[in-house]
């Protein structure tokens, strides 16, 4: 019997798209230098999506320090991105959780980036991360971002979720990260689709459900597939 999908809650699903619909602040030459190389890295983000991304991670908290968590990192494209804000804040690090395994992807999506994986996921990544310049302040926690939350000790001011788009997971994800965020911080998630039917439902079910249905997060933005 073929699953029925959950029933959304349309008033949030309205909440979300109109967020989607607020006009996108186009980048001026000084931001769009400063991430300019992440074109070079083979990933899903669009530039609208990228350049927000910089922009939050870059402002997240306030502090004088800017430490950010990254759930799912690929071939470093976002780890790029958020890693430049890292950067331009002048101190403080980007954690990168992935276990660089291949096993969970769809035959399609292996199809879909074959000319780029010749060679093991992590190898990529890091030569990535060293050919951009900023692996000087990512740290690499290789492994299931649920096996790794229980070990963490930092206070986060930039959380962004882009590992497994499973609804169970990505709550999972949420549930044991999020509360590493300080005051202030934000968190992120890619995917989360505002038309219907969504690529990945997972992602815009945990947004819907634990941040637009709480009083205790403040929707931000969404960009694309780009959610905070």
């Amino acid at each position: 019997m073929k699953e029925i999908p959950p029933r959304v809650d349309e008033q949030k699903l309205a909440i979300l798209r109109s967020l989607a619909e607020k006009p996108f602040v186009e980048p001026n030459k000084e931001e769009l230098k400063q991430i300019y190389l992440h074109s070079s890295i083979d990933g899903h983000l669009s530039d609208r999506e990228s350049v927000t991304l910089f922009r939050e991670a870059q402002l997240a908290s306030g502090e004088k320090s800017l430490t950010a968590v990254e759930l799912g990192s690929w071939l470093g494209k976002s780890s790029y991105i958020i890693a430049r804000a890292v950067q331009e804040r002048g101190n403080g690090r980007l954690y990168c959780v992935d276990p660089f395994d291949l096993s969970a992807m769809s035959e399609e999506s292996l199809q879909q980036h074959s000319q780029v994986l010749h060679r093991p996921v992590r190898e990529i990544f890091q030569e990535n991360i060293e050919r951009t310049g900023v692996a000087d302040v990512i740290t690499v926690l290789e492994g299931k971002s649920h096996d790794v939350s229980p070990n963490f000790k930092e206070t986060v001011d930039f959380l962004f979720i882009d590992a497994s788009h499973e609804y169970d997971d990505v709550l999972r994800d949420f549930e044991q990260w999020s509360k590493y965020i300080r005051v202030g911080g934000i968190i992120a998630f890619d995917d989360v689709y505002v038309s219907d039917p969504p690529l990945h439902d997972g992602p815009r079910r945990v947004v819907i459900e634990k941040i637009l249905a709480s009083d205790e997060w403040e929707p931000l933005t969404s960009v694309d597939a780009y959610f905070s």
